[in-house]
């Protein structure tokens, strides 16, 4: 098995914990892929090699048989290691954006749409359409929301 240690330095298969488990899973077996690794068979018997840590302790608590396919492992990797969003991590996130008027107004809409979904995911957020309008508002820079308001009073006239 030392062919495999050799393979391992080349890439990085460390959990750090920053990664989607989803993102990370699929890119181990597309790295094994490239090894030439194609049977599930070979992925499950490869996979310990590339655990760290944490990581390698769940590997290790996982019953045989379930260590023995790769199918089951990708599937309690991943509900064992889905990052879980705080809501109130995230809505702080929410809170702090400000826009800032030299920015690019697509930049800063774009972080927006990142965190509102973000926020939308950990706290399980149905139909908050009115809440995202108000939340949106209050991330404009201060002129702007003034502007806003203004054409939304003539609007409504």
């Amino acid at each position: 098995m030392v062919w495999c240690s050799n393979m391992v330095l080349d890439f990085e298969l460390v959990l750090s914990g920053e990664q989607d488990a989803e993102d990370w899973i699929s890119d181990v077996e597309l790295w094994m892929l490239s090894m030439r690794m194609v049977t599930d068979e070979a992925k499950a018997k490869a996979m310990p090699l590339m655990m760290r840590g944490k990581a390698k302790a769940w590997f290790e608590g996982l019953e045989v048989p379930d260590r023995q396919s790769w199918k089951v492992i990708q599937a309690r990797f991943v509900e064992d290691f889905k990052r879980r969003l705080s809501p109130t991590k995230v809505d702080a996130q929410s809170k702090v954006l400000k826009q800032d008027v030299s920015e690019d107004f697509n930049v800063f809409l774009t972080k927006f749409e990142d965190i509102w979904k973000q926020l939308a995911a950990a706290t399980q957020l149905q139909s908050g359409d009115v809440f995202k309008i108000e939340r949106f508002m209050v991330c404009l820079h201060p002129r702007i929301r003034r502007i806003h308001m203004k054409t939304w009073s003539i609007w409504q006239r």
